[in-house]
This record gives C-alpha cells, structure tokens and sequence, in this order.
C-alpha cells in the first residue's frame, strides 16, 4: 500500500514539473505586453469592438469557470496518474482501471459542459456582427484564444 502511494506522489511530482516547464515564460501570444484588459480580451477572443461592460462581464465569466474547473483539473491530472500507477502493476486489476476511466470521462465531460455553458453565456453578451467573430473561433476549434494558443501552448500542426 505504502508503495502505491509513493508510486502515485512521485508520478504526481513528475508530471506537475513537466506541465510547469512547458508553459515556458509564460508569455504566451501577447509577448509579455502591459495591454489593457480590453486589449487582453480581444487579442484572446478575436472579438471586435467590445464595450467596456461586455469585458467587465466576460472577465467576471472567465474569473467564475476558473474558480469552477480548477479544482476538477486537479482531480482530473491525479487520476490521470493514478490510472497510470494501475496499468503497470505486475496484476492490472481490470475492474478498478474501468472504474478510473469512467471517472476521468466524467470529469472531462463536466469541463467540457463548463466550457460550453461559459461559451454560450460569452455569445449571448455579442452583438450580431461580434457574433459572427466569435462563432468563426467556436468552429475553428481555438475557443477562445488567438491563433491557437490554449492554455500557453502553441497549436498543433
């Protein structure tokens, strides 16, 4: 039992520093920039033209989900390791790996909901014309952030 616990913290560890040197400087598309908070949303969203009560509304949106999904994030990359520490044990037990599975679609689809419902809150503030902005990242599959960065990460190719 001991092993499996120091098994899972240093998977923990190891995955926590990796995430961690990934995000670099942290600087992401706006190149460390002091930009205003309107300029800060529009780069992200691509979205032209907002009032200043649609940023202070979207601020408070994105401010809620963050405070929502990072705890489930957490629990989400615990699992993650957690399902790892089950697959390479000497006697995979199929039933508790099935068990983890079910629990790591159930968080991703809880975020998945909680990024749609925010999205959708986001696309009731717009105007028809920011409309037709927003919607072009929705079905590009960027969301939210300009040229592909999610999450300070570049875009796949």
């Amino acid at each position: 039992m001991k092993k499996k616990i120091l098994i899972t913290a240093v998977l923990a560890l190891f995955f926590s520093a990796i995430s961690f040197a990934q995000l670099g400087m942290g600087l992401g598309p706006c190149n460390g920039k002091n930009l205003s908070d309107k300029e800060k949303i529009e780069n992200f969203s691509g979205i032209p033209n907002l009032t200043e009560d649609q940023i202070s509304k979207i601020k408070e949106l994105r401010t809620e989900r963050m405070k929502e999904v990072t705890q489930k994030q957490a629990l989400l990359k615990e699992k993650r390791a957690h399902l790892k520490v089950l697959m390479t044990q000497d006697n995979p037990n199929q039933k508790e790996i099935d068990k983890t599975v079910n629990e790591i679609n159930s968080l991703r689809g809880d975020l998945m909901k909680s990024r749609i419902d925010m999205q959708l809150k986001i696309r009731s503030l717009l105007t028809d014309e920011q409309k037709v902005y927003f919607d072009k990242k929705i079905i590009s599959g960027k969301h939210l952030h300009k040229k592909g960065f999610h999450h300070n990460k570049p875009a796949r190719k």
